[in-house]
């Protein structure tokens, strides 16, 4: 028999969101709708390849089967409606979030079973959807979550596997598709193998005849968690926050105030009315370390950590490690020119560290060079800005090429760096032509890694 307990646990997650408001303050006009979702095994029936449950969403209302978890929802002319106002959750660069609970909970131990949500009118700019497993119950307390989504950034649509602890950010597993996948109609799917405790999600844009799969299944059920409740959501993003382009803004969100708003400029935080772009890689002249093309400089093997990615802006910390391939010929020499560094991903960033030539004196900022004359290290006693790069290393290998380590404790990471994941990374030795190089990341090259309340981006 089905049972209807988990909803009201769904409802007491949805608790801990009251610090959230509702999202008509923030001017997001939004309507993702769904045509069909269906069950099939565990507390819905048999898994055996047919749906035990489904709701085509024709009857008018959501009671029994749905419950309103977040924002504002409905059921009518044979489709769920996802719209606004949002609650809106001011994590990050937040997010408006409208949600419905499945009224039948899923349980560990009972069963494999597959949940499918159809999704027809497409994901705008800057949104996601999602199809979601609440899991609670047990001793451990508290809930984790997994999930599919679907992200329509612009510039990059991905699909998503995901999962994470409370409200910390998830493990994601990425895929980027092409822009048209976000027109829909697609599929999103969630598929529980009880034996092994593991859970994947698969995504179909043919109606259901292929899913895609690309992802490794992740164990779910963690630390004696045994109910689990369906969640089918969208997330648009949150227009005074986010970067609102649109003529449903009241106010466009434009930081630099040069008349291009965030989420169409190259350069968000400077201003750039010409929003010139030199070598065409998508980062404006006004903000961009490279401007060859193509940059002289190759990054090799880099990595970005950006620690305690909690959602309190201003305490994160920045690691940037890597292998520098010079031009032939090319001489270092830091304590003259200086270095500079920069992180971003274009929606969010840039943020940008100056390493300011000249020798280093006791208790300040500086360049000291070591007495084989390998290393060039950086130290920033103190007086130096809270955000700035506290330590940084180059050191030239046997091999010819520059190793870098550094480091910013206190990195201050501008509202969305961290939103997207795929970041990118540029370094200039001087502002000499060909003294530059930039690596970007792949969308799935980053995944959050969490522990308890503390969480980091690792990008590699």
């Amino acid at each position: 028999m089905p049972c209807y307990r988990a909803a009201g646990r769904w409802l007491a997650f949805a608790a801990l969101l009251a610090t959230a408001s509702r999202a008509g303050a923030f001017h997001t006009v939004f309507d993702y709708t769904v045509d069909r979702f269906e069950a099939d095994g565990n507390a819905y029936g048999p898994a055996d390849g047919t749906a035990d449950f489904v709701d085509e969403f024709d009857g008018g209302v959501l009671a029994p089967n749905w419950v309103v978890s977040s924002g504002t929802a409905r059921e009518s002319d044979g489709l769920l409606h996802l719209t606004n106002p949002g609650t809106h959750i001011p994590y990050g660069s937040g997010v408006d979030v409208s949600e419905v609970a499945q009224a039948v909970a899923l349980h560990d131990g009972a069963g494999d079973f597959t949940i499918t949500s159809s999704w027809v009118g497409g994901v705008h700019d800057g949104d996601f959807v999602n199809l979601v497993l609440i899991i609670t119950g047990g001793a451990a307390g508290g809930f984790e979550f997994f999930g599919a989504a679907l992200y329509n950034f612009g510039w990059v649509t991905s699909l998503q596997q995901y999962r994470g602890l409370g409200l910390n950010p998830a493990e994601f597993q990425t895929r980027e598709v092409v822009p048209e996948a976000a027109a829909g109609p697609f599929l999103m799917r969630i598929t529980y193998d009880d034996d092994t405790n593991t859970a994947s999600v698969s995504f179909s844009f043919d109606g259901g005849i292929e899913f895609m799969s690309p992802f490794t299944p992740i164990a779910i059920f963690n630390d004696g968690r045994t109910d689990a409740t369906a969640i089918v959501g969208a997330d648009p993003a949150a227009g005074e926050t986010f970067g609102c382009c649109e003529n449903n803004c009241t106010t466009l969100v434009d930081a630099d105030a040069d008349g291009v708003c965030d989420r169409s400029d190259n350069c968000p935080g400077v201003a750039s009315m010409a929003q010139d772009d030199t070598d065409g890689d998508g980062i404006g002249d006004a903000c961009d370390v490279c401007m060859d093309l193509p940059p002289a400089i190759v990054w090799q093997a880099p990595r970005v950590v950006i620690a305690r990615t909690d959602g309190d802006a201003g305490d994160e910390g920045l690691r940037v490690r890597g292998t520098l391939v010079l031009p032939a010929g090319e001489d270092l020499d830091p304590v003259a020119t200086g270095v500079r560094l920069r992180v971003d991903n274009l929606y969010g960033g840039p943020l940008e560290f100056v390493l300011p030539p000249g020798a280093r004196i006791p208790g300040g900022p500086g360049w000291r060079l070591s007495k084989d004359g390998t290393r060039f290290v950086y130290v920033d006693g103190g007086t130096g800005p809270r955000a700035g790069i506290r330590r940084a290393v180059l050191e030239r290998r046997t091999d010819g090429t520059l190793g870098i380590d550094a480091r910013a404790p206190r990195a201050r990471m501008p509202e969305g760096l961290v939103a997207t994941g795929a970041l990118r990374i540029g370094i200039a030795l001087s502002d000499l032509p060909g003294e530059c190089g930039e690596f970007a990341f792949a969308p799935e090259a980053c995944v959050t890694k969490f522990d308890g309340a503390s969480s980091k981006l690792v990008c590699r």
